[in-house]
């Protein structure tokens, strides 16, 4: 269910108001007794985390040998001329 911003022409009060989406054309009525309007809010842009695939190269791209299996820890340390 999607956030909605409603404004109350009465008493200027702003509410973001959760309400279905079959819903979201009904009356809503503000506490003061009046009819809420509905108002044009834009969309938030998705929130994107850095996960699987990025964050795995981003800790081969490190350097770090933690991870890693000793005998593979040796090979790495023979490859980065460590």
């Amino acid at each position: 269910m999607p956030f909605y911003t409603y404004k109350c022409p009465l008493c200027d009060k702003v509410e973001d108001i959760l309400v279905p989406m079959e819903q979201r054309n009904n009356r809503i009525v503000h506490s003061c007794g009046s009819a809420m309007v509905r108002q044009m809010s834009l969309p938030l842009p998705p929130i994107i985390k850095v996960t699987g695939n990025e964050m795995a190269s981003a800790m081969l791209n490190s350097h770090a040998t933690d991870y890693m299996k000793p005998e593979h820890r040796k090979a790495a340390a023979k490859d980065l001329g460590r």
